[in-house]
């Protein structure tokens, strides 16, 4: 978008300012700059907005691949763009949506045809005025102006966030070993101590960062008693030194680092230590993310385009209806996937971890540094707070749902009456709600335990999503989060190799990307966990949700029965070594064959019998786990279990379940390789054949009772 005037900054990253009446009357319309070439030289040519959308796009590697890509195989064509505006009382919208291809945007497959990103116009947010000066000179996310920011976070939050305080897991003792600071920032003086040489409240900051394919310093059997000593800060890679300065300005004096704190060459001492990182990340006063960096050699701070961390504000006058006239300022719609989640440190599994358990995160990203506490999330754009509260909101209801107190009804488990006892002050609350106290804490458990198994099922989804360099530690990377949230559920619920029995029938019903699953080379988990192979997963959530709430336009209703399961090892612990199990059923089985009719996902479920007038073609979503059973589906011995139907106004009733291979090892035992769903009336139509007499699965379970439910085993 043009602009008249321009910036008097001495900054090479001169910003020609928008016009202030950028949206007065705006409508739908062509963007001045119809294409990414005209895009990509405005944002390089000063224009704030330009800037932020070709930033947006830059963010998505993929679909900006596919945009270059497709310019490039058609000469002297260019994407189209197109300016939607959302008109939405509480936050209209910008949506710049990119087209290849010649055709009209209304007839534009948008799947596979076009990206789109959003601008939320925000009226009344309290942002970064566009003159500061500190921001405009600020061409560094280590500049003083930035460091200043930190801190007053830091401060902000000692002082006043009462959730940040309390300790999420039980703390034993501080970390086994931590780097002590001294000295003067500009020359300080390393070394590293054990815990039982300092007192046990010692606070102490953790670092989070990509080892990559970089050589760290790292601490070995034959360098410990040098290290004790000292700790050459020239010998450092940049991110450790650069964590050292931001732990001083911060105000502590001790850093946790992995490579330096773990004695990398003594297998025995990984294993301990790798055990308690997860008490480690969630004892830690703050942790640094080094999100921008690949590897150790590239550093916390970078050189960056300070308008990328300006808010770009505009007055704005609107076509339509219900919108009011004034400042607004234009923010991204996704922050998260556009300023976080394509940072190298988001995409490694164990920071999943670090980010849930730590009180507090610093993230040094590519344009600015995140700040983001049990209380509060703000950036250097936002410095008060973000506009979006849904930037981490399943790790917010996680949190909250892990310091409520059912007693108490209170958000943070502070007493709604104060000086009275749990029990005392849930009679009180149970009068004001007209049930009794044992009810009313029934209901608050209830209520608490369904945010969990909610907020549980979205961790793991993209928990899945992320790099993980050795296979082996994907139960582990997650064992930390698990073991916080049987804490609170308690007795109420047991965790069961990545899965939580009391949900057992819901969870069971995940959906694998059967192109990136693949089996690991050592057995980590049975294969009825998520956690049995390798690549993203995603649950069912309704199926979750309607298990555990119940809204009027659907319910679940489970039509097989857990009888048992457990897991097999030799270390004793449940939450992070599970590699072989086994889940007993008692459902509906029958023998299939499954056949693709097309590519995208129509597929028949032959439902057989012994004989062929037995045969139902029935139409089903099939969703295999991994490619060789998409090589395989000509195979005989398929097999359906059926687990959940799921009621719904719109989409009427289904049934849900396993597919499943027997393993010839005993009788009755199967390995799961995908999910099916299939009409009620269907399921209905094999149970009616079943009560005929038909033998659907000839000897193929452990046993059958009266009502044709079969016994079987999946491990």
């Amino acid at each position: 978008m043009a602009s008249s005037s321009s910036s008097d900054s001495a900054s090479d990253h001169a910003v020609r300012r928008v016009p202030r009446d950028l949206l007065d009357g705006v409508e739908d319309s062509r963007y001045a700059h119809y294409g990414i070439k005209g895009l990509e030289a405005e944002a390089n040519n000063g224009c704030h907005l330009c800037l932020l959308v070709w930033h947006g796009i830059s963010a998505r590697k993929n679909i900006m691949q596919k945009l270059r890509t497709w310019v490039h195989d058609n000469p002297g064509k260019d994407t189209s763009t197109y300016v939607n505006v959302r008109h939405d009382e509480i936050y209209p919208a910008l949506e710049f949506i990119f087209r290849v291809g010649d055709f009209d945007v209304e007839d534009a497959d948008v799947d596979y045809d076009g990206f789109e990103i959003s601008m939320e116009a925000m009226h009344g947010v309290d942002s970064l005025p566009e003159d500061d000066s500190a921001v405009q000179d600020a061409e560094s996310t280590g500049s003083e102006a930035t460091m200043k920011t930190a801190i007053d976070w830091m401060q902000v939050c000692l002082q006043t966030h009462n959730l940040c305080h309390r300790d999420l897991v039980d703390m034993k003792s501080l970390p086994t070993r931590l780097i002590e600071i001294a000295g003067h920032p500009d020359q300080p003086t390393l070394r590293l101590c054990s815990s039982s040489e300092i007192p046990s409240d010692t606070q102490y900051v953790s670092l989070s960062h990509c080892w990559g394919d970089f050589q760290l310093f790292t601490l070995k059997t034959s360098n410990l008693g040098s290290l004790k000593e000292n700790v050459d800060m020239s010998e450092l890679p940049k991110t450790f030194r650069e964590a050292v300065k931001v732990t001083q300005r911060l105000g502590f004096s001790y850093i946790w680092i992995d490579s330096i704190c773990i004695i990398q060459d003594s297998k025995e001492d990984r294993e301990r230590e790798t055990a308690t990182m997860a008490d480690v990340y969630s004892g830690a006063q703050c942790n640094i993310a080094a999100s921008a960096s690949r590897n150790g050699s590239e550093g916390l701070f970078r050189a960056r385009n300070p308008c990328l961390a300006r808010p770009l504000n505009v007055w704005a006058t609107w076509k339509g209806e219900g919108l009011a006239e004034g400042p607004y300022t234009l923010i991204y719609a996704d922050p998260f996937e556009v300023e976080i989640l394509p940072e190298p440190l988001n995409r490694r599994t164990w920071v999943f971890q670090e980010r849930l358990l730590s009180r507090r995160v610093l993230q040094f990203g590519t344009n600015q540094v995140h700040w983001k506490c049990r209380e509060n999330m703000a950036c250097e754009a936002f410095p008060d707070t973000l506009p979006f509260s849904s930037l981490f909101a399943t790790d917010d209801e996680w949190i909250e749902s892990l310091f409520t107190d059912p007693y108490t009804d209170a958000k943070y488990g502070y007493d709604f009456v104060p000086g009275r006892s749990d029990a005392l002050a849930a009679h009180i609350l149970a009068k004001r709600h007209k049930r009794s106290p044992q009810e009313h804490l029934e209901a608050n458990l209830f209520h608490l335990r369904s945010k969990l198994y909610s907020a549980w099922i979205v961790l793991v989804t993209e928990y899945s999503q992320c790099d993980l360099t050795y296979s082996s530690d994907r139960p582990l990377a997650i064992s930390g989060v698990a073991r916080a949230m049987a804490a609170k559920l308690g007795e109420g619920d047991r965790y069961i190799a990545g899965m939580w029995e009391s949900k057992m029938v819901e969870l069971l019903l995940f959906e694998r990307d059967t192109k990136a699953s693949g089996w690991p080379e050592t057995p980590r988990a049975p294969s009825w966990s998520w956690l049995a192979r390798d690549g993203p997963v995603k649950f069912t959530s309704t199926l979750l949700a309607s298990a555990t709430v119940e809204p009027k336009l659907w319910r679940n209703y489970r039509i097989c029965e857990v009888l048992e399961a457990t897991t097999e090892d030799d270390s004793g612990d449940p939450f992070s070594s599970f590699p072989t199990g086994t889940l007993r059923l008692k459902g509906f089985l029958a023998k299939a064959s499954i056949s693709q009719v097309s590519l995208r996902r129509q597929w028949i479920l032959w439902s057989c019998g012994r004989q062929l007038k037995d045969m139902i073609d029935i139409y089903s979503f099939v969703k295999l786990d991994g490619p060789a059973d998409l090589k395989h589906l000509s195979k005989s011995n398929w097999h359906i279990v059926t687990c959940i139907r799921h009621d719904s106004e719109r989409a009427g009733s289904h049934v849900h379940g396993l597919v499943l291979r027997p393993t010839g090892e005993s009788p009755g035992q199967f390995r799961r390789h995908g999910t099916f769903a299939i009409k009620y009336s269907d399921y209905e139509m094999l149970l009616a054949l079943r009560r005929d007499g038909t033998d659907w699965v000839e000897p193929e379970y452990e046993k059958t009772d009266f009502a044709g439910r079969y016994t079987l085993s999946i491990v």
